[in-house]
């Protein structure tokens, strides 16, 4: 019941009412209380919590607990008017009354002010912990009628500890809030009650987490503009009040919700989470990293609650490295050997820009990070963390490929692949890693050569998924590769043509760690590639696989590794006793219109001694658009291949029908007959040629003798007339 103050009638002090029930009431209660008095009824809460603050109640919930007089006659004295309970201005006139101040004092804010009876008293609540209330009675009044079973009031007090670091209550009673970090939160109104004609100013501004030696923040801001953003969603808003939303930096208004209208709203968040996230035409981004939230109360909210509830977040715009726009991602990004200081190490996340996850409204992302270093580099890769939601997987090391693969879901995971530069460029993937155990991190590894790309995909996004779930954290160092034991120049060679054979070498002092072989082609249209190997496809070999335990055993330490497409990604163990196939991506679909890669590109990794032989075609489809079928076809590849590798002494279909019997005696046949009536042809024309040699000779001779016999008697030496007879040899 509290202590009573030295010199007083009624006033009470009451302390730590978190211990102990605490009642308020009034003198005499629930008898008649007194005439002409005022009562003082001071609450203080003095052992807080360290890192809260107090607030102090006070509360009836059932209405016949609370009777103060009212003047319920008329003026003209007829019928008494019905018991009821009055606030604010309607107990002016009325000679008992209550008030509530949030304070110790008179000085302090009225909260609330309530007169007669018949409903409950509304919980009141002080922004601090100390709360007075204040019982005044009129000097005037019949103190017998009427005669009310009760006279008085009971209240009820309670005490409430909040984090004294938040916007729950107010401090020194002034409604303004400064939230200064790079989060997100809620924004409300106070827990406490707040009087009348009150203006609350909540103030965002973007502060990092690194602070100058002055203590003030330091903002890294890009030249192209500020590092954070800030993005409020109004999700409720009350018919008590009226909110507005500024510009920090130049107070330019973006919107104006007065009570009842709400121009963007974003209240489907309350109601599931799981339903669709908050879309900028129902919200707001300033253009700055601050912006002020001003909210006016009209009414005091101990009898109307103000129900104002809106979500800010500041959105983190700074990514790492330089910006890639020929990818067209937004979050892509190229990261090169820094000249000033060459070895120095360089950071790579991922970005925490809100709009980029499903949270934002992207249901899926995918970032290229490329790394460029000079020539003669390599990039030292080191993964830090990272993380895959709730996607079903993990990463484990390849023994044959000796890197880290995924097993299970890649819908979030981190790709690494090396650009290997000859004839043609390509990417060669490496490592695949998603959320994994804590014993693989850090994982560490050398690039292939001085380019690379990091490749980071996240499908399938809910309106609940953002960096917080899927992220991660690494760093890269670009060296010379002489640094770097067991390096050198990645040897690469391009073949295209309809098709053919190439041998693998592997000796005992290898120099190189590998060698790859480009099957390329000049147009795609509709050829696509087909390559035999020997050997035998290894079992989890891919770059994605499902989770089993298959071996087998191979018979050698060499290894060729097959690329084709975005897909297939398989470790063959070389041995002649098995044939693995090979085909372009796309060839069973015959997506003729797909951007992807139709080349294969087959690494070869020596490291026993060995020699591997490799072929190759060409291939199309067997209906041709100037006929029904093609020719030269491999039945059972039901493929067209080039014409001029049919009977030629090699076989390349895989059932060696190219080189079948029958097909090329056809063949032979036809080439024989125009091989003899093209020898025919030829003897014909030379023995006309030489008649025509011999007739012309005889001739000749003829017409000297002729002349000989008319011309003088002198006679001809035997040399003169052997000259004659060489140059009609010649002729």
């Amino acid at each position: 019941m509290g202590d009573l103050m030295e010199g007083t009638y009624c006033s009470r002090i009451f302390s730590n009412c978190d211990k102990k029930r605490c009642v308020l009431q009034s003198p005499n209660y629930p008898g008649l209380y007194p005439r002409n008095l005022t009562c003082y009824y001071a609450i203080r809460q003095h052992a807080i919590p360290y890192g809260h603050q107090a607030l102090i109640s006070i509360t009836q919930p059932y209405s016949r607990l609370v009777s103060i007089k009212t003047d319920r006659t008329n003026p003209e004295g007829a019928d008494p008017k019905p018991v009821e309970r009055k606030d604010w201005s309607k107990c002016d006139n009325v000679p008992d009354f209550v008030t509530v101040y949030d304070g110790y004092t008179t000085r302090d804010p009225i909260l609330l002010r309530f007169c007669g009876s018949g409903e409950t008293v509304p919980v009141t609540t002080s922004s601090g912990p100390e709360l007075l209330v204040q019982f005044s009675t009129s000097p005037y009044g019949t103190l017998m009628y009427p005669f009310d079973p009760l006279h008085g009031f009971q209240l009820q007090v309670q005490v409430h500890f909040v984090e004294i670091e938040s916007i729950k209550y107010t401090k020194n009673k002034r409604c303004e809030f400064w939230i200064r970090n790079t989060g997100r939160g809620w924004l409300h109104a106070p827990y406490h009650s707040l009087p009348e004609n009150t203006t609350c100013w909540y103030h965002l501004q973007a502060t990092p987490t690194d602070v100058a030696a002055a203590g003030y923040p330091v903002d890294r801001d890009s030249g192209s503009g500020p590092r954070y953003k800030v993005w409020v969603s109004v999700l409720n808003d009350s018919r008590n009040a009226s909110s507005s939303a500024y510009q920090h930096n130049n107070s330019t208004l973006l919107a104006n919700y007065c009570p009842g209208q709400t121009p963007r709203s974003c209240d489907h968040f309350l109601l599931t989470r799981q339903q669709r996230p908050c879309t900028l035409s129902e919200s707001f981004l300033s253009t700055s990293r601050s912006l002020t939230v001003q909210l006016n109360i009209q009414h005091a909210t101990a009898l109307r609650p103000v129900s104002f509830k809106a979500l800010y977040e500041f959105v983190d715009l700074y990514q790492d490295g330089s910006s890639w726009p020929e990818t067209g991602s937004l979050c892509s990004r190229i990261f090169r050997r820094p000249t000033h200081s060459p070895s120095s190490t360089i950071p790579i996340r991922s970005p925490k820009n809100i709009f980029f996850y499903g949270r934002g409204g992207n249901k899926n992302l995918s970032c290229i990070f490329r790394l460029e270093g000079q020539p003669g580099d390599v990039a030292k890769v080191t993964i830090l963390s990272i993380g895959s939601g709730d996607r079903s997987c993990y990463s484990r090391m390849n023994k044959d490929r000796g890197t880290l693969q995924c097993v299970g879901d890649i819908g979030s995971s981190l790709r690494v692949l090396d650009e290997v530069n000859g004839p043609k460029t390509m990417l060669v993937p490496r490592h695949c890693l998603c959320s994994t155990n804590a014993s693989l991190l850090p994982y560490s590894f050398v690039t292939l050569g001085s380019k690379a790309s990091m490749v980071w995909d996240v499908f399938n996004m809910n309106s609940t998924e953002d960096f917080r779930l899927h992220y991660f954290e690494a760093t890269v160092q670009f060296v010379r590769r002489e640094v770097v034991p067991k390096r050198c120049e990645v040897k690469s060679n391009l073949l295209t043509g309809p098709g053919g054979h190439f041998t693998f070498h592997s000796h005992h002092n290898t120099t190189c760690e590998s060698h790859f072989v480009i099957l390329t082609q000049q147009k795609y249209t509709n050829s696509y590639l087909y390559a035999k190997l020997p050997g035998l496809a290894m079992p989890d070999s891919s770059h994605a696989v499902p989770n089993n335990t298959q071996h087998v055993h191979c018979p050698t330490n060499n290894r060729f590794i097959v690329h084709a497409g975005d897909t297939v990604h398989t470790v063959v163990c070389p041995d002649p006793y098995y044939t693995v196939e090979v085909f372009s991506d796309g060839w069973h679909t015959r997506d003729v219109m797909s951007n992807s890669s139709r080349d294969i590109v087959i690494e070869f990794i020596p490291i026993d001694p060995g020699s591997y032989t490799v072929s190759w075609i060409q291939l199309s489809s067997r209906i041709r658009a100037d006929g029904p079928y093609c020719h030269s076809q491999c039945p059972e590849l039901d493929a067209c291949i080039n014409e001029s590798l049919w009977c030629d002494g090699v076989e390349h279909c895989p059932s060696g029908y190219d080189e079948s019997f029958g097909y090329c005696m056809h063949l032979l046949y036809t080439h024989l007959v125009y091989s003899i009536a093209l020898a025919v042809a030829i003897v014909i024309v030379a023995v006309s040629s030489g008649l025509t040699v011999l007739w012309f000779r005889r001739f000749r001779t003829s017409s000297s003798s002729a002349a000989a016999g008319c011309r003088s008697a002198s006679a001809k030496s035997a040399e003169t007339e052997a000259v004659v007879s060489g140059r009609d040899v010649v002729y």
